[in-house]
This record gives structure tokens, C-alpha cells and sequence, in this order.
């Protein structure tokens, strides 16, 4: 769809801050093309996650690959953990399985 219609008006009620604001963390991965501090969203999230307090875990350009699957790892475990706690401590609740 179009970005444009997604932020709406402001941007502080868009999708992506109401994601951010549910985040305990902000990821925030650079690329070799373009400096993050160049692109007004990237700077944008950044001051959202700074003001609402996140921890911003910045990665190196260049993942090595055993990096990368560390990552998948620990992020597929970390949510396999929090689905397996929320089934559990939430019986009687709707959540879909």
C-alpha cells in the first residue's frame, strides 16, 4: 500500500509508533548504501524510541554469518518463550494458536 496513507496525518499514531511503543527493544540495522542518520524515518523512530525510554541495540554493517544465525536463534527462542508463557499464563484467553 502506500506509506503515505499509513502515517496519516501524524505520524506519532502511525503503525510503526504504535509498534515502537509496544517494543522493549529498537533494532536499528545500517546499510552500506545509506547512513541511517540520512534518512528523516530512521531518525524519526530513533527520537520516538530515545523519548519512550527503548534500548537501541545498533548492529555492525557486516554480519558475519554465524552472527546472523545467532540472531535467528536467540530471536526465534526469545519467542517461542513468549508464546509458550502467554498460552500458559493466560488460560481462558483468545489467543490464537
Amino acid at each position: 500500500g502506500d506509506i503515505a496513507t499509513m502515517l496519516g496525518d501524524d505520524p506519532l499514531h502511525s503503525p510503526f509508533a504504535k509498534a515502537l511503543s509496544s517494543a522493549r527493544y529498537m533494532v536499528v540495522v545500517p546499510n552500506g548504501k545509506v547512513s541511517i542518520y540520512a534518512r528523516l524515518w530512521c531518525v524519526f523512530e530513533a527520537y520516538l524510541a530515545v523519548e519512550q525510554g527503548k534500548k537501541i541495540i545498533l548492529l555492525p554493517r557486516r554480519l558475519s554469518r554465524e552472527h546472523i544465525w545467532g540472531l535467528i536463534l536467540i530471536t526465534t527462542t526469545l519467542f517461542l518463550i513468549g508464546f509458550l508463557f502467554a498460552r500458559h499464563a493466560l488460560p481462558g484467553s483468545h489467543l490464537i494458536y
